[in-house]
Order: C-alpha cells, then sequence, then structure tokens
C-alpha cells in the first residue's frame, strides 16, 4: 500500500489513491467543485490541496462547510493528518 508523501500531512497516514491525487492537482490549478459520492475522499483532497497551498504559499486555509457536525469532522480530519507548519 502506497502513502502520501507530503511534508505537511502525517506520513504513512493517507493512502495514495491515484484519482485523489489527480483532482488535487487539478484544483491547485483553479477554482474547482468536488462532487464524489460519500466515502470516496473529498475531505483527503481537501487536505491535499490546504497542505500544498500551506506549504507553497503559506497563509492560511478557510475550509466552508454547510453543517455544524461536517465543519467538525473537517476539524477533527486537519488535526489528525496535518502536520503544523514550523
Amino acid at each position: 500500500m502506497a502513502f502520501i508523501s507530503h511534508p505537511l500531512i502525517r506520513p504513512e497516514s493517507i493512502e495514495s489513491r491515484e484519482y485523489q491525487l489527480s483532482i488535487a492537482m487539478r484544483a491547485l490549478d483553479g477554482n474547482t467543485m468536488v462532487i464524489l459520492p460519500t466515502g470516496l475522499g473529498k475531505t483527503a483532497v481537501a487536505l491535499l490541496v490546504a497542505a500544498s497551498r500551506i506549504h507553497n504559499e503559506g497563509g492560511r486555509v478557510l475550509m466552508l462547510a454547510p453543517t455544524k457536525p461536517l465543519v467538525e469532522q473537517h476539524l477533527r480530519y486537519f488535526e489528525k493528518y496535518l502536520l503544523a507548519k514550523s
């Protein structure tokens, strides 16, 4: 099993999936709306994009979600897998 390798993502924590990487790379080029069925990794794509932006450009990332439970889910996911930039 291959894992994502990125300076801001916890090592060996997120499985590398080609379709997620492809979507993330596309999202880094411009505005993107990702539509995938539940459970296919939209949050992982968001983490990849956020980590790349923070690493390459600095600054902050703002995530919006329509419900409080979804906001909390994103927060837990990012806290679990995203490393603090030193």
